[in-house]
């Protein structure tokens, strides 16, 4: 279950966070999920108010070694990512194959600014969870085509 403390800055909100991991102690795993600047920091204060102990059934993990673990159980820390300059190139040749059915946007796709502009734009859609399938269908005939 999700709980939220909210507060303004010093008015107890780790000591309360903390207080419940105590009380919950070794019945279930636990972890503080914290930025990663804060990580350090927050395994000192975990051990000085819960005790060395504290370590066998809880843990501070920061939102990259979260994902780290969560790739080593799920086993996708083998798989290959494409970095930003491979995404450009993967985005060009994409625009390559539709280039002859392109009118209005001919010669800005062949612009390195252009295919970021893409890039950043399907990066929305996909945060917005935008399914692709559902854009295509909502186009209907006008797919391709581009009115003043």
């Amino acid at each position: 279950m999700l709980h939220l403390i909210l507060g303004k800055a010093k008015t107890g909100k780790t000591t309360q966070l903390l207080a419940q991991m105590a009380r919950s102690g070794a019945k279930r795993r636990q972890v503080l999920l914290v930025p990663e600047q804060y990580s350090h920091e927050s395994e000192r204060k975990l051990c000085r108010e819960l005790g060395n102990r504290s370590a066998a059934w809880s843990e501070v993990l920061s939102f990259t070694r979260l994902c780290s673990r969560i790739f080593a159980e799920t086993g996708a820390q083998n798989q290959r990512f494409l970095d930003k300059g491979g995404r450009i190139l993967l985005m060009h040749e994409a625009v390559q194959t539709v280039s002859a059915a392109l009118s209005v946007y001919a010669k800005p796709s062949r612009k390195p600014a252009f295919l970021e502009h893409l890039l950043s734009t399907s990066d929305e859609l996909k945060s917005s969870c935008v399914d692709p399938l559902e854009l295509l269908n909502l186009t209907g005939e006008d797919a391709g085509r581009l009115y003043d």
